[in-house]
């Protein structure tokens, strides 16, 4: 999964699925289920550099790889539907 940063003009590589997110997923309906690690460790900066920022706005796509044809990137057929935004205010800190 990549996320490009409008904020930091830059795209993000997520870590891969995990066994949760596979089982909760179901690829054949559209369906992927993915939680996202915090801003601090997706971005590998410190909490201090986010808050400068009341919210950061990310546009997913997916890289896709099965081992037998060439690797691609997928995106949405609309960019709201693949547009994921953290606002500060309701985004809890731990």
């Amino acid at each position: 999964m990549k996320l490009y940063s409008h904020e930091l003009k830059q795209t993000v590589v997520a870590p891969f699925l995990d066994e949760d997110d596979a089982f909760g997923s179901n690829p054949e309906q559209g369906f992927l289920q993915y939680r996202l690690p915090s801003l601090g460790d997706l971005l590998n900066v410190p909490q201090a550099f986010l808050d400068s920022y009341s919210s950061m706005t990310f546009d997913l796509s997916m890289h896709i790889s099965d081992g037998l044809q060439e690797d691609y990137t997928d995106t949405c057929s609309s960019s709201s539907l693949c547009r994921i935004v953290f606002y500060k205010a309701y985004t809890p800190v731990i």
